[in-house]
């Protein structure tokens, strides 16, 4: 894992795991709501579950697309905890991920809505035996994941010359945005005398912009005490 993105890459292009900050502003889930969800188990991160303060949580690819289905619900009013239930009911049916691979249909029950599952585009199943006619839901998979893949791929595009501060890394000191290079150790090259070229031939991922921002940053000290 190499930048402030909060992912690790694959050969498809798309990162194969999602840090909690990466998953929010993929989703546009609040790092709160995250972190309820996850402890009150509607959707967990797959790949490497909370373990204390400064544990990263790490999504996968198929947590984002539960997770904006999980949203698309609480659009419709539904509670986190009948998001659980959902899903606990669709598992004991024998489904797995249900959030990814079941189709849900919306109907109404004396003025409630309630979900059906369609697992043949034919006709609904009802998860309360229900026998009525039913609307699809809006919450098209294959949309929320072209959505996603390309949310994702604007996200990961670095834009050079900024600099951030991003929570529980380098201490949250200021780094060059979307990287783990604090601004400190580029200011700390050049009062060793390094210029442009030698700390960008150490480090190639920097362009001289980065190097510029990370140059007329304040300094840590001086900010706090401004």
């Amino acid at each position: 894992m190499d930048g402030t993105s909060g992912h690790t890459g694959s050969s498809t292009g798309l990162p194969t795991a999602y840090t909690a900050e990466l998953t929010s502003r993929v989703t546009k889930l609040t790092r709160r709501q995250l972190d309820y969800w996850d402890a009150t188990d509607v959707i967990k991160p797959s790949i490497a579950a909370f373990e204390g303060r400064g544990a990263a949580r790490l999504y996968s690819f198929r947590d984002l697309i539960k997770l904006k289905v999980g949203a698309g619900l609480r659009k419709r009013g539904w509670l986190p905890n009948e998001i659980r239930r959902l899903v606990s009911n669709l598992e004991q049916r024998g489904w797995q991920d249900p959030l990814v691979t079941a189709t849900l249909v919306a109907a109404k029950e004396g003025g409630r809505e309630v979900l059906l599952l369609d697992p043949s585009m034919d006709r609904p199943i009802s998860l309360r035996d229900l026998d009525q006619l039913a609307e699809p839901m809006d919450i098209p998979l294959e949309e929320i994941r072209t959505g996603l893949e390309t949310t994702i791929s604007a996200l990961l595009t670095r834009r050079t010359g900024q600099v951030a501060k991003v929570r529980d890394l380098q201490g949250s000191e200021p780094v060059i945005a979307a990287t783990r290079v604090p601004v400190e150790r580029i200011k700390e090259l050049r009062r060793r005398g390094w210029d442009e070229a030698r700390t960008l031939a150490a480090h190639p991922h920097l362009t001289v912009d980065d190097i510029r921002a990370a140059l007329a940053e304040p300094d840590v000290a001086r900010a706090r005490s401004a």
